[in-house]
């Protein structure tokens, strides 16, 4: 029984082939019905902004400015936009709905391959590979991260980083280099600066690992990846610097406390799940789950590794040298730890002196390093079973498992005679005991899921015993062993999709049929939970968890209006702006008849509420019980741009917004500037405003006045807007603290708004140049090696 391998194309093509099957059957219920995910933030948040971002490629321009959202907000500064994220052209390449899908499978099969190439290059064998390439495209954490778009497309591309970054170390080929670079560039863009920071120093680990085994030294090490990083950070400027503006605009530019950054850590129980399913998808619950011993549900909503996990552990524990192990120990324990964050007192440590961890909001997000070294030390423990078995050697490398097995069996046992036992545990677990439905879910799903992963665990188990003793031959026990581990990871993260029919996306809301004028006046969306900032969100008459997603869209929940043209007052932007975290705090202390004077001042005409509102200056033009959802008119709403002829000073935000809700405050005629300017008041004055092009990125406008006034547009102030008029260039004040305004003379004018950032124009010439130095560098180095 020779377990050897011959290093042949077929084989290769046989194996990838077969990973891409795999990865069309897990998604084999998106690609061939109309469902697409849909889950957390993908409605109101991912989707909305795909959108945008096909808009754009589809007018052959990048998405600088999205207007609909946010009272007009730099869609391309937020990172997550992903508008340089090379893999996001599938939405200019597929309809919008088609390109989700792509986008999906796409990763998937990224990830997928480049595991398996990387397992190939380590030396494992081709099973083992495939293996170790199911493991982390359909394991927990990644599954986990298909709600959270950025992470996941981030998380992907690991695999690469690792291949091309050992081959470059070790062997200090400058071609390599650049396609590390380019890699490292690509995962940046992604959009998610925490998993390519943890990337990265996966990278630098793996780095130190080959000079520890001689294949590199130090220099190399440091050298190439001090390169690396140079050249994604001036590859990316065009990213980077206007997303720091944004960073400098925004209320959240200074650390998150420690509270709100540990808001999702891993309780210890929750690393029971690494062996074990300990939740379900639960169709009555809010957060789609019923968790067996720990509450709330997690960020991070799988750490499932499969029934070869614990094989591959509990080998690799007992055949991997002394300082190796100490030393993966040692990093696996340390990352288990920061995971937990609030859960243990070490991660107060880091967070006080570790700016990544301070920076780094939810430290479940940090399994990610653990996941990855659990991967390899899964792969070569299993590759020590095989080499061990092979030669008849001792069969104490499956007692690990065998132990495992055996405690889930007396665990079924003792529940299945006394369910009381396991209903006082997961009460002590999750501090309340369950109600009647939910202590019913807790015992039919924990002795299901203890049955699965006995007979899952005595069924690898007999495999690899009468391979052993030559009972089947090794073509047998691949197949078999690689069918199991696709299967168990198949039929436990499957549902993690959440999938939901993408009509969704382009079925008409019903209070679109009562909003006349939507184009020019913006939405304002109360929630009774939330009502100024809807950061949470309840709808009465939702039946299951899948209708708090789908009634986002036809009650016009920020930012899902988008598809029908709906704009929006509310940033719903994790970096909010600190103009709009000072409308939430001011504006959720005022009474309705003010705020609805506030609201209309800033170019707010319907109001789109899940609670009947107090009256005031608002009509109600619309009510649909299913939701229930009432939507208002609000009387004397200010237009999209229009000219007053007098203007108040005041630069204290608060002061503003005060004034500008108080009724005495007359739009027509009034504007709060941050500078003093005289304008001498008139009755007989008469201003007109025209909006002739409303572009992303240009607005232009006709205007006429009899007086000198300000013109006002209701737009956000932001840096990198200009105003020309009649073609000279003019300058922008900050108007009514959200808005812009321009001091005009009498008479008739040509006003034109454009956005011309020099955050995007500097990074932007930071890239081409590095770009054009790399080109230009490797050019001169082929001619002299010619």
């Amino acid at each position: 029984m020779d377990y050897q391998e011959e290093n042949n194309f077929p084989g290769e093509l046989a194996a990838l082939s077969i990973l891409v099957l795999m990865v069309l059957v897990f998604f084999s219920e998106m690609i061939f019905t109309s469902k697409i995910p849909l889950f957390r933030d993908l409605g109101p948040s991912t989707y909305p902004m795909m959108l945008s971002l096909a808009q754009s490629l589809e007018r052959g321009e990048l998405p600088l400015w999205e207007p609909r959202l946010a009272m007009g907000f730099p869609l391309l500064a937020n990172f997550q936009s992903g508008a340089f994220y090379l893999p996001n052209l599938v939405y200019l390449a597929f309809p919008f709905s088609t390109a989700i899908k792509a986008s999906f499978i796409l990763h998937t099969l990224i990830a997928a391959l480049g595991a398996y190439f990387l397992a190939r290059y380590w030396g494992f064998l081709r099973p083992i590979a495939l293996i170790g390439s199911l493991l982390f495209a359909f394991g927990g954490f990644t599954v986990s991260l298909l709600n959270l778009p950025t992470h996941f497309q981030a998380a992907v591309w690991l695999p690469w980083l690792l291949l091309f970054g050992e081959k470059q170390v070790v062997s200090g080929d400058r071609w390599r280099l650049l396609v590390l670079a380019l890699v490292a560039t690509l995962q940046f863009l992604a959009g998610s600066p925490e998993i390519y920071a943890m990337s990265m120093a996966l990278l630098l680990f793996d780095s130190f690992r080959m000079k520890w085994e001689g294949k590199t030294s130090y220099r190399k090490v440091f050298s190439s990846l001090l390169v690396v990083y140079i050249l994604v950070v001036g590859l990316s400027m065009v990213q980077i610097l206007p997303t720091l503006e944004l960073l400098l605009e925004a209320s959240r530019y200074q650390v998150p406390s420690f509270q709100l950054t540990t808001q999702w850590s891993f309780q210890p129980v929750d690393l029971l799940n690494l062996f074990f399913l300990d939740k379900e998808i639960d169709v009555t619950s809010f957060d789609r789950f019923q968790s067996f011993f720990s509450d709330p549900t997690p960020l991070i909503m799988s750490l499932y590794m499969g029934v070869l996990f614990p094989f591959g552990l509990w080998s690799w524990i007992l055949t991997e040298k002394g300082t190796r192990k100490a030393v993966f120990l040692a990093c696996i324990g340390l990352f288990l730890l920061l995971s937990m964050g609030s859960y243990t007192p070490l991660y107060r440590f880091f967070y006080n002196f570790f700016p990544l961890v301070s920076l780094t909001r939810f430290p479940q997000k940090f399994f990610f390093l653990a996941f990855v070294l659990l991967i390899y030390v899964t792969l070569r423990g299993v590759a020590n079973l095989f080499a061990q078995l092979q030669h008849g050697k001792s069969t104490k490398l499956l007692l690990g498992p065998a132990a495992l097995c055996g405690v889930f069996a007396v665990a079924y046992l003792l529940f299945r005679s006394s369910s009381e036992i396991l209903l006082h545990l997961s009460g002590w677990l999750k501090g309340s005991f369950p109600d009647l439905r939910s202590a019913q879910q807790i015992i039919s799903g924990v002795l299901l899921h203890l049955e699965r992963q006995v007979a899952l665990l005595v069924g690898v188990g007999t495999l690899f015993f009468l391979w052993q003793k030559e009972k089947i031959g090794k073509t047998t026990l691949e197949l078999l062993i690689v069918g199991i581990v696709f299967a168990d990871l198949y039929s436990a993260h499957r549902p993690y999709q959440f999938q939901t029919d993408q009509s969704i996306l382009s079925r008409k809301p019903p209070p679109l049929e009562v909003l006349k004028d939507p184009s020019f006046y913006r939405l304002f969306f109360i929630s009774p939970q939330s009502p100024i900032h809807p950061f949470v969100v309840l709808f009465p008459k939702a039946k299951s968890p899948a209708d708090y997603s789908l009634f986002s869209f036809p009650t016009l929940h920020p930012n899902t209006g988008l598809f029908w043209g709906i704009q929006y007052l509310q940033d719903m932007d994790s970096l909010k702006r600190a103009s709009y975290a000072e409308f939430v705090i001011t504006a959720g202390k005022l009474p309705a008849s003010n705020l609805y004077n506030l609201l209309g001042v800033l170019n707010v005409k319907y109001l789109v509420s899940l609670q009947e509102l107090p009256p005031g200056d608002i009509i109600q033009i619309g009510y649909f019980p299913e939701y229930p959802l009432w939507v208002y008119r609000i009387e004397g709403a200010t237009q999209r741009a229009y000219v007053v002829p007098t203007a108040i000073y005041e630069k204290e935000p608060k002061k503003v917004i005060d004034q500008l809700a108080n009724r005495g405050f007359d739009p027509s005629r009034q504007v709060i500037l941050d500078e003093s300017i005289q304008l001498k008041a008139t009755k007989d004055f008469i201003g007109e405003a025209k909006i002739l092009t409303y572009a992303n990125t240009k607005i232009g406008l006709d205007v006429s006045l009899n007086r000198p006034g300000i013109l006002v547009l209701s737009d956000s102030f932001y840096p990198g807007w200009k105003v020309y008029v009649d073609g000279v260039e003019g300058k922008v004040m900050r108007a009514n603290y959200f808005y812009r305004g321009v001091l005009l003379s009498p008479g008739e004018h040509q006003v034109v708004f454009r956005y011309r950032p020099t955050s995007f124009l500097y990074g932007t010439i930071i890239s081409l140049s590095t770009a054009g130095l790399l080109l230009a560098y490797f050019i001169i180095r082929r001619r002299r090696i010619l």
